[in-house]
């Protein structure tokens, strides 16, 4: 293990090491967002078009997850995947197909696409006492010195044995997608912190190899730049069994920006301090003087999420994705509606996804198609069928989704109706 440890790290370049050293020490601010709307929608549209031309079995749950109007047609949340990849489109339809295939593994089919919240409807809601009691990571309401999110992960936690792996990763899951809410953090990034400190390691038998798995697989998806990972107070134990294993799992990005933290609780400090997290961003059972545990991190998200929109938050729904087009209507208004929307409402066009109007194109082409045979079979006998051959359905289709939504472009109405260059 460690000669292959060392050969990975002399296999980096001048270039990446300079990353590594500006990613811990907090220099790197991470890709800033587009300078302007037009630019973010041109990206989207990219974002679409990538991930029509990835197979359907890598897909199947993402676009599932759209026609159940889930939080994956929040344009704040598809953003969060192209910022994470510096707006690479590519990459990043790779990484939100494979966050919703994770997520489906994870959650199931009866979770999968609810609402990620610890109240009652969300897809948390049986896991919140659990979670409160057993969970080992957590969010901190303080930064570092860089203005980076603190993940921090208790050690001693880990060994709780009445709480299921499929728990664990469902929590995993909800601190990540809370941390990715803000996109202050998704630009700046965020640090791991592992107190291990009295962590025991004869309870790694709890949890099965599913956590780490899963887990690793999840660290290569989630649309957040996890700056460093720092380990405090390792065992012996931990060193030579339990190491190995994460990092072979956290990925090889990861594995070179780990730093583990030996020694007494004054020296593990002052080496934090080093790296932009002082004392007193620090909860107090890593020797720090904030006052914050898990329980109290899991109630304020729960009184959060419980607590009615104030008007200003009402008014600036449009902006975060949330607008009448999202809200799931009965099959037979939907056709009825999408046409009132788009002659008397044009305002609210651009907030209607690009799946939505294939979904809506393709309710509205068979109708089309039966009132020409209707209109044919009319047709006295003498009279001239009209000329050319029969249109191709993939560009009637196209062409219903470019009427739709004047502002797609060509190239995605066209890879939306069925053609592939």
């Amino acid at each position: 293990m460690a000669q292959d440890e060392a050969r990975e790290f002399q296999s980096v370049s001048i270039h990446e090491m300079m990353e590594i050293q500006s990613d811990l020490s907090g220099l790197t601010l991470g890709p800033s967002p587009a300078a302007t709307a037009d630019a973010v929608d041109d990206a989207l549209e990219r974002l679409d078009a990538e991930i029509f031309k990835l197979p359907l079995h890598e897909t199947a749950v993402y676009l599932k997850a759209l026609s159940h109007h889930s939080d994956v047609v929040d344009r704040d949340f598809r953003l969060s995947f192209l910022e994470r990849d510096n707006f690479d489109a590519r990459l990043a339809a790779q990484r939100i197909a494979g966050y919703w295939s994770l997520k489906w593994d994870v959650f199931g089919e009866d979770k999968c696409f609810l609402p990620m919240n610890l109240s009652e409807g969300g897809a948390l809601e049986d896991d919140f006492e659990v979670l409160k009691e057993s969970f080992f990571e957590i969010v901190l309401p303080r930064r570092d010195a860089q203005g980076r999110a603190i993940l921090y992960l208790d050690g001693k936690l880990w060994h709780l044995p009445n709480i299921s792996s499929k728990q664990v990763l469902r929590g995993i899951f909800y601190v990540y997608h809370t941390v990715c809410q803000d996109p202050d953090t998704r630009r700046r990034g965020a640090v791991i912190l592992g107190n291990y400190k009295g962590a025991k390691g004869a309870g790694l038998d709890s949890f099965d190899t599913n956590v780490f798995c899963l887990g690793g697989r999840f660290m290569q998806v989630v649309p957040l730049r996890v700056r460093s990972f720092h380990v405090c107070h390792p065992s012996a134990f931990m060193n030579y069994a339990f190491f190995p294993i994460l990092k072979f799992f956290l990925g090889r990005e990861l594995r070179l920006r780990l730093r583990t933290h030996y020694g007494s609780d004054e020296s593990v400090l002052k080496s934090l301090e080093a790296y932009g997290m002082p004392s007193d961003v620090l909860p107090m059972s890593a020797g720090g003087s904030l006052d914050y545990d898990v329980r109290t991190w899991f109630t304020e998200q729960l009184f959060a999420e419980k607590q009615p929109l104030s008007e200003s938050q009402a008014n600036g729904q449009a902006s975060a994705g949330i607008s009448e087009c999202d809200v799931e209507e009965p099959p037979k208004k939907r056709a009825a509606s999408s046409r009132s929307r788009n002659t008397n409402n044009q305002s609210n066009d651009n907030c209607v996804p690009l799946p939505a109007l294939v979904a809506s194109a393709a309710q509205s082409t068979p109708a089309s198609t039966n009132q020409k045979k209707r209109s044919s079979s009319k047709r006295g006998k003498g009279e001239r069928r009209g000329r050319g051959k029969p249109s191709d359905p993939r560009m009637s289709k196209a062409i219903a989704i470019k009427q739709a939504k004047t502002s797609v472009s060509l190239y995605c109405a066209l890879v939306a109706g069925g053609f592939v260059f």
